[in-house]
Formats: structure tokens, sequence, C-alpha cells
């Protein structure tokens, strides 16, 4: 048995020999150095970049995370709210967490990145890590929202909650003392749908028409080159004038042609109109039919034109660009709204 094993043995390491031995041939030609795969990495992930993302974001109202106490206390709230709900809802494909989530955490670098799709850059472009770029189902009504890019991650949570309002009779009631689209009806403006389109002088433009939609739209204007000692553009996410000059190689702020300020004073009108009908006092309140205060126990009854006049107040005034996203749609809103009271 001992010499069968010695035999064995021996064969195999014969064998082992002639396989490195036959296939040795002369050697090639010296070839040319490929690039560096860490120096691509460098190109970003690098300590001056990272501290300069940091000073940037540490001045962003994402990094100061002021309303993440509601994701602890409601799970609707926590997708948008806290780093822990935005990622379980991404997993999910739900639009709450499953749970209540007891010590909630502010968004964070790793909220919106995650893993490269592609690192062939250079035919592709850079995807920066985007957590999503998949398009996004509207809360509202159901409706797929696609920018084609990273700002498809931003219309997750920059998107309206509340549909306009509807009725088979005319009339509308209002319970909630919080009723309106919410804080983020950003990607509706920008893509020109969303408000209550009341029939008026003025006429609406095509959905995703805006001149501001196009490409990769949240990130040309609020990602800018940082400036401004790092106070804005960048991961500040506050666009500065570079944002518009590419374009607008004339403006010296942002109320281009005049915009901001003609909705700025539509605006206002229809605030004035609001508080006249007793829709609202001077302090941006519901009212019910008391007079008083709306709460959670009393009611607003209106016709539902005045509750869709509220509605596009509430959604212009929660864009905050004051008509920059899409000045036709936002101005078409505000005539028409103004247009009910007169």
């Amino acid at each position: 048995m001992k010499k069968t094993l010695n035999y064995l043995l021996g064969l195999s390491t014969l064998f082992a020999m002639s396989l490195t031995t036959s296939c040795e041939g002369p050697e090639g030609p010296v070839g040319q150095d490929g690039q560096n795969a860490s120096e691509v990495c460098k190109e970003c992930h690098n300590e001056e970049k990272h501290d300069s993302v940091d000073v940037q974001y540490a001045s962003s109202i994402h990094f100061a995370g002021a309303n993440v106490g509601y994701a602890g206390g409601r799970n609707d709230c926590a997708a948008c709210h806290s780093h822990e709900g935005f990622l379980e809802t991404q997993r999910t494909g739900r639009d709450t967490t499953a749970a209540n989530i007891p010590i909630p955490t502010a968004i964070s670098c790793n909220t919106c990145h995650d893993d490269h799709y592609s690192l062939d850059f250079e035919n592709d472009g850079p995807d920066y890590a985007m957590r999503t770029r998949e398009a996004v189902t509207l809360l509202i009504d159901g409706t797929s929202l696609d920018f084609e890019g990273n700002s498809n991650l931003c219309a997750n949570c920059h998107q309206p909650r509340t549909p306009a309002p509807s009725s088979n009779d005319g009339t509308y009631t209002i319970s909630s003392p919080h009723y309106g689209p919410h804080h983020g009806p950003q990607s509706t403006i920008l893509e020109g749908m969303g408000g209550y389109e009341l029939a008026g002088s003025a006429s609406y433009p095509e959905p995703g028409t805006s001149t501001h939609r196009t490409g990769s739209s949240c990130n040309n204007c609020h990602m800018a080159p940082a400036a401004d000692n790092n106070s804005t553009g960048g991961h500040t996410f506050v666009p500065n004038m570079a944002s518009c000059t590419s374009c607008h190689t004339d403006a010296s702020s942002f109320d281009i042609n005049g915009v901001q300020t003609e909705v700025e004073t539509m605006l206002g009108d229809l605030e004035t109109e609001l508080i006249n009908a007793s829709i609202i006092n001077a302090d941006g309140d519901l009212l019910d039919d008391s007079g008083a205060v709306l709460n959670y126990g009393s009611s607003l009854n209106l016709t539902v034109n005045e509750a869709g006049a509220f509605f596009n107040y509430e959604t212009v005034l929660e864009d905050r660009s004051m008509g920059v996203h899409n000045p036709a749609y936002v101005k078409a809103l505000l005539q028409n709204s103004l247009e009910v009271f007169n």
C-alpha cells in the first residue's frame, strides 16, 4: 500500500512539472500601462473634496434635520424625515415604514449615495453613486414621473402628499388645519401638474415642457459649483447665480424677466382674496365656518373652486421658487385662482 501511495505521489509531481514546463514559451512584448483604477476614484474620493462637501452640507436644511422628530412618532413621515426611513422605503417600495423609528437620524451622505451604477464614467458619465435614479410613482395619483437622471432621487420626497380637491356637486369640505399639498411640491410644479387647474383666462402649458425641467434639472440649478465661501451651490443645495448665467448670460438676480416679482404680486393678491373671503386669517391659518381658526374638531365648507384656489395658493407658496421652477404653469394657476373671486 505504501509503495502504491509513493508511486501515485510521484506521478502527480511529474504531471505538475510537465504542466509548468510544457506551457512555458517566449516572453511577450511589454504592454502599455493602463490607468490606475485608484486614480480614477481619487478624483472624487479625496480629503480636499470630502472636507469641502462637509462644509457645504453642514449649512443645508437636509443636514439640520429640523423635522426629523416626525419620523419617530409617525411612520408615514419617516420616509422623508429620516435616514432610516428613506433607506427602508427604497428597499420595500412602500411609502411608509413598517413601524415608527425609535431613534431617527437626519438625512446624511449615505442616505442619497450608495453604490455606483457604472464605473465607465467615460461612456456613461459620472453617476455619483446615487441610491436611486428610478422613475417616481407620485403619491397623489400614481402617475410615474421620470426626470431621467439623478433628479429622480430628489422627487421621491419633493412631491405633494395631497391631491388637488375634486367634487361631484361643486362643494368641498376642509377638516384639517394642515390642508394643502404638504411642503414639497417642487417636482410636480417643475413638471407642470398637480395644481387645481381651474378654467380661466390663462391656459396651462403641457406637462413636461418647462425649460427648467430638462436634463438633470434639480442638480443643474441647486448644485452649481460651490461659491460664496461654500455657502451656496454644491451640497448646500442653495442656488447661486452661476446656476442662471450659464443660460441667462446677462442675469444679475434670480428675478429673471421679472418672473419672481410678478408671481410674488399675484400670490399676495390671492392671499388678500382668501382673507377677504374668510378662508384664511392674516397669519395664513385656515378658518372654520364660524370664523375661528380651523382645528380637527371643526370644518370649513367651500365651493370646490374656492378650495382649489386655496390649494393653489399653498402649492405656489410651498414651492418656494416664486415661479422660477415653471413660470408659465405657476402664473396660470394664480391667474385663474384670482378669477374665482372676481
